[in-house]
Formats: C-alpha cells, structure tokens, sequence
C-alpha cells in the first residue's frame, strides 16, 4: 500500500472514531441533563424542614453533571428560594445541601457522606443503581428497555425528616410507602 492510500485510510478511521466519541459525549451529557431535570424535580416536590436563604445542590467530586444542573436550574427557583449548584468535597460541609448527587465514580464514599450528614436533611441521590438499599436516599437505574428511573429508600427519606409528593414517588420502580410521607 502507498503512502497516500494508508494516510487516508488512517483519517478515514480517525474520522469514525471520533464521530462516535461524538455520540457518546451527546449520550452522556443526554444523560446528565436527564439526572439534572430528575434532580430538580426532586428538589421541586419535596419538602425540607431547613430554612436558609437559598436552595443548594451540592454534587460530590468532579463530574460534568455540574453544568447541565447549572443550566436547568437557571433562573428556576424552590420554594421561592434560588438554587446554588456546588461542587464539594467529602472534607466539605456536606450538610450545606439540600441534595447531594454522587457521581458513579465516587460511589465508594457513600458510607462517609452518611456518617457525614447522618439524619440531617439531605436528600442523598446516587448515579449508582441499587445504592438506595445501603443507605441513600434514591438510586439512579436504567431498566432493561433502557429507560432512566429511580428507586427511593423510604425509611431514609422518613429518618431525615424529608417529605415527597405522592406524585413523585409514584414514578419509582419501587412504589411501596406512597401513603407513609404524604
């Protein structure tokens, strides 16, 4: 083979490679965008027993959740509150939020934000399917026609003093306790 034939070869292969890492940026950051209006609905049908000047979401370590949440929440306000995304780490004051979003790669901390903020007000919300059932709040999962949804911990929703619209938790996989916090 030439030289110009194995250059456009190899552009040819660049070109659909990078074409896919492409897609796959659109299909995380459809992802995220996904997380953040969930995210904001949860903020948006619950009640908290805390009051303070604004609403914060605090998401844990660096994920590029950040901007997408920033971009939704935007101009929006919670209970006529405005609404702070911050990035935080686990040295942070973690009881500063009132929803805490861990990204799948810091799922491992999930033990010390618990111990963190304890039965503090503060909706714990993991990327991590089935992470409800060791003590988060609610669980991110994709089911098997691919669809997001969530399970919620509702002993834990009910330890922190946390109350949510029926009409949330009916869109749970697990939708047992729908007459127990509403």
């Amino acid at each position: 083979m030439n030289l110009k034939m194995t250059f456009k070869i190899t552009l040819c292969a660049c070109l659909v490679a990078l074409s896919g890492l492409r897609n796959e940026c659109q299909a995380q950051t459809d992802v995220y965008k996904a997380y953040s209006l969930f995210i904001y609905n949860f903020a948006k049908y619950s009640e908290w027993p805390v009051n303070s000047d604004q609403f914060t979401i605090g998401v844990l370590g660096s994920s590029k959740i950040v901007n997408t949440l920033e971009a939704v929440t935007q101009n929006r306000k919670i209970a006529g509150k405005s609404i702070v995304v911050k990035q935080l780490k686990i040295t942070d004051d973690l009881n500063s939020s009132q929803i805490l979003f861990i990204p799948q790669l810091k799922s491992s901390s999930l033990a010390k934000v618990l111990e963190q903020t304890g039965n503090k007000p503060v909706m714990v919300v993991t990327e991590k399917k089935g992470l409800y059932e060791e003590g988060a709040c609610i669980s991110f999962m994709v089911d098997s026609s691919q669809k997001l949804k969530f399970e919620i911990n509702y002993s834990v929703l009910s330890s922190k003093n946390l109350k949510m619209a029926n009409s949330l938790k009916s869109l749970a996989v697990n939708k047992e306790g729908l007459s127990k916090l509403n």
